[in-house]
């Protein structure tokens, strides 16, 4: 059966990026929209005569920079903020390109039924007649996506059969209220977020059907607003097309879903004061990014014996290469009585990536070889074995491909089995065997995003040669702060394990730990340990994680003289 859903729109017209949302809606073929919802109360407004503004003479255009300057001495005022506004706008608009904030007619829809609601309104809510819900009751919703009107309650959130679906832009475990993409700066945060609810009578505190985050802008509020809200779009139609096909029941079981969100300040425009501290945060960025350093980033693998907390880690053994390389993506693997260490070998003056391994013994790295090498770029070499034969499926995204090597000769001599993808950019792609099905796990590029490092992907097999099946819950994640796959998923007391990137403050910067719960039909994921750059001194970050027999690896990346 097709869902069915409504929208509750603030008039006949509306922003370009929820009129997008809404043609995106009506073009999939499993969902019709059956109601649009306009406010009567704005359009009680647009149509109420605006006072004459009396003519600006000489006092008023002298008036007005006095205004501005008592405004930006006034601590509890609002003018930095105004002035800043501008000048982002000045360097960060749409420079003559479509805004998502353009004003767009919302139009008619063959299958929808477009009627005006005469809100009733107590201080900042929405409430609705009796006869106003039972026309909407009569639609039979499946969802009600909230578009506009104020804070919303009252039986409305019980007139469809999941609820009333609203956007909330930025990450309401910490940003309750507004305005969007600013308070993140003033606070210096790494990410940004979107996140889709389900609305309850408490202000940004009803269930977290989806999140999405992304990287912070260095200096702009308005990108930072352009980047989540162009995002809402995937978000909402992933998740309606989730309801569609497996039910509402599908996303009630995520551990997203299930997070306990608390009642934290519900923020407002800021102030002077409160604004400040965010023109230091851009110094210090400023400052860092052009200081002047004639370096550049290595990777080195450290190793230390299994046990203790997950995340854990010292300088108890350090693999630095030479100067002229780095080693990244460190995989082991055991074999008649040998450790052998897998990683990417970049050489500086190469400009791509080969594939090496060498043999572990005591913390060293000793008979370090290329094993593969072709004419583009190659990394994360995720080593396992399958019946009695040894696999290496490495990152090859610029080949456009997912590539499976089978083992020759253990091992140091390997070929190409097959393309087990082709014409996808993947990166770190990682297997998992459940039982007699193959799950993979990687990140998806998408030419929308402002970062490769945000949408989890999951793809299932019944055999390591394909096909492939997407995840029907793809992205499973879409997260700047925890998507981009770190290394072999493992057991941790009993929990199943899967590592992931924090690439937020920069690419590479910290590992996660995220206990899951996988099938064909079921993804869930929830952080319940991380390793943060600071077990060296000097180091930068770490991106991958694997254990082997007592055994466990990391890398690390730290600037070297040029």
């Amino acid at each position: 059966m097709p869902l069915r859903v409504g929208f509750l729109i603030q008039g006949t017209h509306c922003s370009r990026w929820q009129y997008d949302i809404v043609q995106r809606v009506e073009q999939e073929a499993n969902i019709t929209i059956c109601f649009i919802g306009l406010n009567g109360e704005k359009a009680k407004q647009d149509s109420t005569p605006k006072p004459t503004e009396p003519n600006k003479h000489l006092f008023y255009k002298l008036a007005r920079p006095v205004r501005m300057l008592l405004s930006l001495l006034n601590p509890r005022g609002y003018g930095i903020a105004t002035l800043y506004n501008k000048f982002d706008e000045k360097h960060n608009g749409s420079g003559g390109r479509d805004s998502l904030w353009d004003s767009c007619a919302i139009g008619n829809y063959s299958k929808a039924t477009t009627m005006t609601l005469q809100p009733i309104r107590k201080g900042y809510c929405h409430y609705f007649s009796p006869s106003d819900i039972e026309a909407i009751r009569q639609h039979e919703l499946d969802v009600l996506v909230r578009f506009g009107f104020s804070i919303i309650r009252g039986e409305i959130h019980s007139c469809s059969t999941y609820g009333v679906w609203s956007f909330h832009h930025g990450d309401n475990r910490f940003y309750r209220g507004g305005p969007p993409g600013i308070w993140e700066l003033i606070k210096g945060r790494p990410d940004i977020a979107v996140t889709l609810q389900l609305l309850s009578d408490v202000l940004d505190c009803g269930k977290t059907i989806a999140r999405s985050s992304h990287r912070c802008s260095l200096y702009s509020v308005l990108s930072n607003k352009e980047v989540i809200y162009a995002a809402c779009g995937d978000l909402l139609l992933q998740k309606l097309r989730q309801a569609q096909k497996q039910g509402f029941d599908s996303i009630k079981r995520t551990a997203l879903f299930n997070e306990e969100v608390l009642e934290t300040k519900i923020l407002k425009s800021p102030r002077n004061l409160e604004i400040l501290p965010m023109f230091w945060v851009f110094l210090k960025k400023y400052v860092g990014l052009r200081w002047p350093r004639k370096v550049k980033i290595q990777w080195y693998l450290a190793t230390r014996k299994s046990g203790g907390k997950l995340g854990t880690f010292s300088e108890e053994n350090l693999i630095l290469p030479p100067n002229d390389r780095f080693y990244a993506d460190p995989f082991l693997v055991s074999r008649n009585n040998q450790q052998y260490l897998f990683c990417e070998e970049l050489i500086y003056r190469k400009g791509h990536a080969h594939l090496s391994v060498g043999r572990l013994e005591n913390g060293k790295l000793i008979d370090m070889k290329p094993i593969i090498e072709e004419d583009f770029h190659l990394s994360y070499p995720f080593v396992f074995q399958d019946e009695n034969e040894w696999y290496l499926i490495p990152e090859s995204r610029t080949d456009k491909s997912v590539r499976l090597y089978r083992c020759v000769e253990f091992p140091y001599k390997w070929e190409l089995a097959k393309k087990i993808m082709d014409n996808v950019e993947l990166l770190d792609p990682t297997i998992y065997k459940q039982e007699s099905t193959f799950f993979l796990f990687a990140n998806k590029l998408n030419s929308q995003r402002t970062s490769s490092n945000e949408l989890l992907c999951v793809f299932f097999s019944e055999s390591i040669y394909g096909p492939w099946t997407p995840h029907p819950h793809n992205p499973v994640a879409s997260d700047i702060t925890n998507s981009r796959p770190a290394g072999n998923v493992f057991k941790h007391e009993g929990k199943l394990i899967l590592p992931t990137q924090n690439c937020a403050p920069r690419y590479g910067y910290a590992v996660n730990f995220n206990e899951i719960d996988i099938s064909k039909d079921h993804f869930s994921m929830k952080r319940v340990a991380g390793l943060a750059p600071d077990w060296k001194k000097g180091n930068l970050g770490s991106h991958t994680w694997n254990e082997d027999n007592g055994v466990i690896v990391t890398d690390g990346h730290r600037y070297i003289p040029a």
